[in-house]
């Protein structure tokens, strides 16, 4: 039999081929060349040259199938990279990696067999968690236990096909010849024959002319219940069905479901035969678990024992006996055969193994249903109510119709259940496709409202997950054609069902293709900006000017324009004097406009054609490198803007919360000292004790930080623990510990319920409930609403005709009593219907709380606020006390910086630190969440903080808790409302083409169509640049997926590579940047002629504009008062904080501290206050430039100008603030102001004039450990190439229809180029006639660009002045300001082709500063040897310890190890760096 092997749940061909032949093959005999092949013919590798390589397509997805090969065979294949691959025609650019086949590890692998054949990881982890979860942390039961399982689900509908482990023949060979031992004694000669090519695992039949049995197994098929199986029949047999034992254990058996599986596998047999299979069936069970066990002959004597025993026990009248099936296995393994009773002749049997192919994908079909619905319903419930309540009946239903499936006619109840899914679906969409509006017409608006997307998301969720419905009609036409139709009637009935639902499924499937693409298109249109029109509009008229004076010129979209076959066409015309110049001019307009006009969208028409037809694939490098929202498809940038909007949602919600939380934190901490962060909140904060689940997946009991609650939970429940022993241990009752197996703990605890000591224990447990408890309140009302709940849904089942309401209400009624059966007792409510009485279990905290106005203020709000948060995320992901409507626990949001150290002390505090920063901890919140089984990204909207983590790591900053909390809980809300929208988006992109396009950037035509008269472009094979884009993006802004998860072990300590170069790169920041005055200042000047050249070029902000900023940025001191606190109190910080200036809000400001200004000082951030004093004043004067911009443009509900102070007014001018609150708002008066607009705006304008900021627009590449480590001060990198040369690449179009800043743009350094191009072309021409030609956004192009070259002349012209200095009249600053001018000069001759080769080679020498500080490291360690030696007097050049001259900042003599020290000391390094000027600039010119 071949192996199959599994991943994921689906069988891997790679395993399947690979460990089959590692199992069935010598040592010996294997080969290389075999394994290469097999690797080859899945794709994993391929040979050149005679090497073996990785196949490039698939090399991420190689090496990941390599390392698992490898963790199995451990050496087996070595990869080596060499290098990445140059991009032709035909591939794109890749890695290329060298493969290994180690012929020693090879032939040291030993043939297996089929050992691991078939093997399923996930149903033996189920058996296993199973095992752990009935034997608890006594580990002695839980291989029987295991193996019980495995034999049960093998004889159930859980399971039909067996999971138990394969039996070596070795071991068959070893328990049959004790078998065949025990029936010789009996005078029975027992023939034993292995046949491999055997169809069944075993069979047994008479011997030619003999009763003795001649028994068959297949060795490569037999699990450890076979010999013990056969064997029994034989026993059976010739003990014959009247024997006292073999009666008995028939009867015990026969309504098992043991027995009633074999029944439903089985179904041919009946009477005697079908007994006999039952018996023969347990027999083998339980001699699989005897043989586990292996007693010695000591414990067999014992086991003989207690059997006699037992039954002097049974005469007695107390029935005492195991199952009988197991004393007839007992008999036979203590090979004490009842000879005299066996006279009876054999009959034939055969076991079979696994059903065949079609049953093996029953099982299959019917286990990724099962644990589909089962993940589905864990996910519903930690829904918000409402969600609960309206998905879970649904789903509820179809769990109950997957519990029993033996056969394909068994899911009649589950088409039936989606029969009834899919009516309701269609219903909800033509509710939804048919919204009309007051007027009658098509509300498209309404259709693509967020309720409704998420709506027709479910939908489509629903569809896909229907594929299952195929694999079903698959199984029955092969059931059908191998003529295995048992029940003709009730398999038509299926049949006619299921293809009746199918058809309903691809009807609807064809309808929902239809109309969503329009919907969406509905739902993004409001994010389209307007001023792209007008811009557009003006290009056009600008082509049209130009056309009618005479004066034609080759417009911004001349490079798309040329490529196409109309302008070729208009060429060869013109040369072939078929058309004159005047015409060709004409036309040649014509085509730019109308390539003008395509860029326009002008509907929501324009906008699904964009989303319906092939589209252009970006490059890999926007892939890695660009934010979203530079995207060149107006579809994306909306789309970016429509997510970006859930952002300025939620927070807006924070920021309101953030007023409110200050003003009730401000009253409580009032005369308190808010550094000692535990003693402030002391009064409010206790611990409960909870049990949780450990990584082994059993329990146990942690100490959790609470609110305080108004019961002593912790000692009510320490109180009932010990009770409950108390009586146990008197009453004697059964525990787990004293029995093999759960099944018979569940036997002994049933039976000693009902005994005279069971009862009293129930008495007294009962009196003591009634003691120490009390109902909740309002335990009555919910009885009766459950009461009328039932005979309403009676009611309803007694009325229904249809199944599917019938057997919806059958489940709600049977939930209903469960739940009553659970909180009541008789007429007393138990359960989750009492509570502690609190007359004695009264917390005595919380009554001081509530006997202080002042503390009690603050603890309600922060309980309500709290709750607020968890219905927000849904209640029901929060541990709670049974009988509360709340959670008292607090968010597990980790303990940081003084806090920890204040607790735990520095040692402590350092170890956590290390662990903080190298590896993922059950408390982080900026990692995605991962299933536990396939280790595939949740596509959730990630909830934090609700997990259940010890105390000592939990933060006792109530406040800051709180405030994080709720940041992420309106962050969940905001997210959850758009998922619909953003998961429907994401499959349109996915299933829409991508064009296949030549050199010159042009789609192929296919020839097939072009022979027929159709223009029909040829589309590319797999997923597109755009499509990896987008999905990752939208991994990383709704699921959280900031960081990819790659986890190694070092030095048996996991390490997490992201996180470590994260770690490395805060280090190497604060090391590099830490009151650098140097670098702060060519930040400042970097920033702020960049803020210029936009101030010159007028496109968005004027030079008046920038003046008036300046002088209001000074004016009102800087905001600097605002410095450390949680709120600020200045008019300009209120404004940054409204409009998101600084671009933190999103990512930041749930972390904020809301206590002392010692803990927000030392923040290590804090460090850079160069930097971020120089940013914060580059984006306030951005921001109140673009508000001054606004003047005499916002106009009231009337649509006049807004007047302030006599003159018109800006938007600084209309900005309010509430006097109660202190919280910032735009005057209501402003009727024409858009606050996202304005956002888009500001974040647009700062990323041309700076850098990329925030995980928002962070690149893909930076998700991965190399590309944080590679992107390390690189940021400004992507937005510099695109400001100059835009975003078309070589082959695409220069302009760029810009929906973030509603502007259409071009690379300056293009326009520029196009006007010194057009200057010479033809002859030479005035630059200035062609720069009056050009367009307004060309203009503003060329203006900054001279106000660029400008500064950088300035720059050079210094550099020449000072760098000649004699050394005597160099100063400090003189030095300074040529660091400067030289620095300024490199940064912008690096973007000039030609003469800033040297500069970007200069980037490319140092691809990552964070490599710096290991290299400085390792010069630390060698310097530190080096002056050991020195110490102790062993040879050692006093070069190598001193220096030689003056060098730098250091003189002649000065130890070298200084150098060493200070180079790795954050803070101390900034200021030498500042105090030498000069050597810094050296570096600038080792290139010159």
């Amino acid at each position: 039999m071949g192996c199959k092997y599994y991943k994921n749940g689906v069988e891997s061909k790679l395993y399947t081929e690979l460990f089959g032949y590692m199992d069935n093959i010598a040592p010996e005999k294997k080969s290389a060349e075999a394994v290469y092949k097999i690797l080859k013919k899945n794709g994993i590798a391929t040979k050149s040259k005679g090497s073996i390589f990785l196949t490039q397509p698939n090399v991420e997805s190689s090496l990941r199938e390599i390392n698992n090969i490898n963790s199995r065979y451990p050496g087996l294949l070595d990869t080596e990279y060499i290098r990445m691959t140059e991009e032709n025609y035909f591939s794109k650019s890749a890695e290329l990696h060298a493969l290994n086949i180690n012929e020693e590890v090879l032939q040291q692998i030993l043939a297996e067999k089929d050992a691991n054949a078939d093997l399923r990881y996930n149903t033996q982890n189920d058996i296993d968690t199973y095992t752990r979860t009935i034997t608890g942390s006594g580990r002695e039961f839980q291989s029987d236990i295991r193996l019980s399982e495995q034999a049960r689900r093998e004889n159930t509908s859980e399971s039909r096909f067996s999971d138990m482990q394969r039996e070596e023949q070795a071991i068959v060979e070893k328990k049959s010849n004790h078998l065949k031992e025990a029936f010789a004694k009996a005078g029975v000669e027992v023939e034993v024959v292995y046949e491999s090519e055997l169809e069944s695992i075993g069979s047994i039949e008479r011997s030619d002319i003999s009763n003795n049995p001649l028994i068959r197994f297949n060795p490569n098929k037999t699990t450890e219940d076979t010999v013990y199986h056969e064997f029994g029949h034989a026993y059976i047999d010739m003990l014959g069905i009247n024997d006292p034992m073999v009666a008995q254990a028939i009867e015990e058996l026969g309504t098992t479901d043991l027995g009633l599986s074999v029944i439903d596998r089985y179904p041919e047999l009946d009477g005697e035969m079908l007994d006999k299979e039952i018996l023969a069936t347990a027999i083998g069970i339980e001699g699989a678990k005897i043989t586990r066990k292996n007693p010695s002959p000591i414990q067999q004597l014992i086991n003989r024992i207690m059997r006699a025993f037992s039954k002097m026990l049974n005469k007695l009248g107390l029935n005492t006996n195991p199952n009988t099936a197991a004393l007839i296995a007992q008999e036979m393994f203590a090979q004490k055969l009842r000879a005299e009773n066996m006279v009876n002749p054999i009959s034939s049997y055969t076991q079979y193994s696994k059903a065949s192919r079609d049953q093996q994908k029953l099982l299959d079909v019917t286990t990724d249903l099962r644990i589909k619905v089962r993940a589905d319903i864990a996910e519903v419930k930690r829904m918000p109510l409402e969600q609960q309540e309206k998905l879970l009946p649904k789903l509820e239903r179809l769990q109950a119709s997957l519990h029993k499936i033996d056969r394909v006619e068994d899911f009649v109840s589950f088409v039936d259940a989606v029969s009834f899914q899919m009516t309701e679906a269609r219903q909800q969409f033509d509710q939804i496709i048919n919204l009309k509006d007051g007027k009658g017409n098509i509300d498209y608006k309404e259709q693509a409202s967020y309720k409704n997307l998420n709506t027709m998301y479910q939908l489509k969720t629903k569809l896909d997950s229907l594929d299952v419905l195929k694999g079903i009609k698959t199984l029955m036409r092969k059931k059908r054609r191998d003529d295995r139709v048992l029940s003709q009637g009730a398999f038509e009935t299926l049949e006619d069902k299921l293809n009746a639902v199918l058809e309903d499924v691809d009807v609807l499937q064809e309808d929902f293709n239809d109309e969503i693409i329009p919907i969406i298109a509905e739902s993004l249109l409001n994010f389209h900006n307007k001023n792209l029109d007008t811009d557009l509009k003006a290009i056009i008229d600008n082509i049209r000017e130009n056309a009618e004076r005479g004066t034609p010129r080759r417009s911004v979209n001349f490079n798309e324009v040329k490529r196409t076959t109309e302008f070729k066409k208009l060429e060869k015309d013109l040369k072939n004097e078929k058309i004159d110049q005047d015409t060709y001019n004409k036309k040649l307009g014509e085509l730019q406009i109308e390539s003008i006009k395509n860029k326009m969208m002008t509907g929501r028409s324009a906008l699904v054609k964009q989303l319906r037809e092939a589209q252009k694939d970006k490059s890999g490098f926007s892939y890695l490198m660009d934010p979203m929202i530079y995207s060149s498809e107006a579809a994306l940038q909306m789309f970016t803007k429509a997510v970006d909007e859930a952002n300025i949602k939620s927070n807006d919600e924070t920021l309101n919360f953030k007023y409110l939380l200050k003003e009730k934190y401000d009253d409580m901490a009032a005369g308190q000292n808010e550094a000692n962060v535990a003693k402030l909140n002391d009064p409010f904060l206790e611990e409960v004790t909870m049990d949780v689940q450990d990584k082994d997946g059993g329990t146990k009991t942690i100490k959790v930080l609470s609110l305080v609650q108004p019961l002593e939970v912790d000692r009510y429940y320490s109180e009932q623990r010990e009770k409950y022993k108390e009586l146990g241990e008197k009453y004697n009752k059964p525990q787990r510990k004293d029995y093999d197996d759960n099944e018979d703990h569940r036997t002994a605890l049933s039976k000693w319920y009902r005994s005279v000591d069971g009862r009293n224990y129930t008495v007294e447990i009962s009196k003591w409930l009634t003691e120490n408890t009390e109902p909740i309140d309002g335990w009555q009302d919910m009885r009766e609403s459950i009461n009328k709940q039932i005979k309403t849904a009676e009611s309803i089942l007694n009325k229904a005709t249809s199944p599917e309401v019938k057997n919806m209400q059958a489940l709600k009624i049977k939930k209903l009593r469960s739940t009553l059966s659970t909180n009541m007792l008789g007429k007393k409510p138990r359960g989750e219907w009492v509570k502690p009485k609190a007359s004695k279990y009264t917390n005595p905290k919380y009554a001081a709380i509530q006997a202080n106005a002042k503390q009690k203020e603050y603890y309600d709000f922060v309980l309500e606020e709290f709750t607020k948060g968890h219905k927000m995320v849904g209640a029901n992901r929060i541990s709670k006390n049974s009988w509360d409507d709340i959670s008292y626990l607090m968010p597990s949001v980790r303990k940081e910086g003084l806090d920890r150290v204040a607790e735990q002390g520095f040692v402590t505090a350092g170890k956590d630190l290390l662990k903080d920063n190298f590896s993922i901890t059950e408390t982080d919140d900026h990692m995605a969440i991962y299933d536990d089984v396939s280790g595939e990204l949740k596509r959730n909207v990630p909830v934090r903080y609700t997990n259940l983590v010890d105390a000592k790591d939990v933060s006792k900053d109530i406040a800051s808790s709180l405030y994080r909390f709720r940041h992420m809980a309106h962050n969940f809300k905001a997210k959850s409302e758009i998922v619909g929208q953003v998961m429907l988006f994401r499959d349109i992109i996915k299933n829409r083409g991508t064009l296949e396009l030549n050199p010159e950037g042009m789609a192929y035509i296919s020839a097939f169509a072009k022979q027929i008269g159709v223009t029909l472009p040829i589309k590319k094979q797999g997923e597109s640049y755009t499509f990896k884009h987008l999905d990752e993006w939208v991994n990383m802004v709704m699921f959280g997926e900031s960081s990819y998860k790659t986890d190694v072990s070092i030095f048996g300590k996991t390490v997490n590579l992201e996180k470590a170069a994260g770690t490395l790169n805060q280090y190497v920041a604060l090391n590099t940047l830490s009151f650098n005055m140097l670098q702060g200042g060519n930040q400042y000047i970097l920033d702020n002629l960049s803020l210029l050249q936009e101030g010159v070029a007028g496109q968005f902000v004027t030079k008046s504009d920038l003046a008036w900023a300046t002088q209001k940025y000074w004016g009102e001191g800087a905001a600097i008062t605002d410095t450390g606190k949680f709120t600020p109190d200045t008019k300009l910080g209120k404004a940054m904080e409204l409009f998101d200036a600084l671009v933190e809000f999103t990512d930041k400001e749930g972390n904020r501290l809301v206590g002392s200004n010692l803990r927000k000082a030392l923040d290590t951030g804090n460090l850079m206050v160069v930097q971020q004093g120089v940013e914060h004043q580059l984006t306030a004067k951005r921001m109140l430039a673009l508000m001054k911009n606004l003047e005499g443009k916002l106009k009231d509900k009337d649509g006049n100008v807004i007047m302030k102070d006599g003159k018109e007014a800006n938007l600084y001018d209309m900005l309010e603030i509430n006097k109660k609150t202190g919280q910032m708002s735009v005057s209501k008066e402003v009727a024409n102001f858009n606050k996202s607009d304005f956002i888009h705006l500001l974040r647009g304008l700062g990323r041309r004039t700076n850098q990329t900021k925030g995980r928002f627009d962070s690149p893909i590449l930076a998700k991965s450990w190399y590309g944080k480590l590679i992107g390390l001060f690189r940021s400004w990198v992507v937005p510099g190439i695109r400001r100059r040369y835009g975003h078309g690449g070589f082959t695409g179009s220069t302009i760029h229809t810009d929906e973030e800043l509603g502007a259409v743009t071009q690379g300056m350094y293009v326009s520029f180029y196009n006007l010194l191009a057009e200057s010479f072309q033809g002859g030479l021409k005035s630059p200035l006639g062609v720069y009056e030609r050009m367009t307004k956004m060309e203009q503003e192009n060329v203006k900054r660009t001279m106000t660029e070259m400008s500064a950088l002349i300035s720059a050079m012209a210094i550099v020449a002045a000072l760098s000649n200095l004699d050394e005597e009249d160099e100063t400090w600053l003189s030095n300074f300001m040529l660091y400067q001018a030289k620095r300024y000069e490199t940064e912008i001759l690096q973007w000039t082709p030609i003469v800033g080769t040297k500069e970007a080679f200069r980037i490319l020498k140092s691809p990552s500063a964070t490599f710096r500080p290991i290299e400085q490291g390792a010069s630390l360690i060698e310097q530190v040897f080096a002056e050991l030696y020195h110490g102790v007097g062993l040879p050692m050049e006093d070069k190598r310890i001193y220096y030689q001259r003056k060098t730098g900042r250091f003189n002649k003599g000065d130890r070298k190890i200084r150098k060493d020290l200070e180079d790795l000391m954050p803070i101390l390094r900034g200021l030498r760096t500042t105090q030498s000027p000069k050597e810094k600039y050296k570096w600038f010119t080792t290139l010159d």
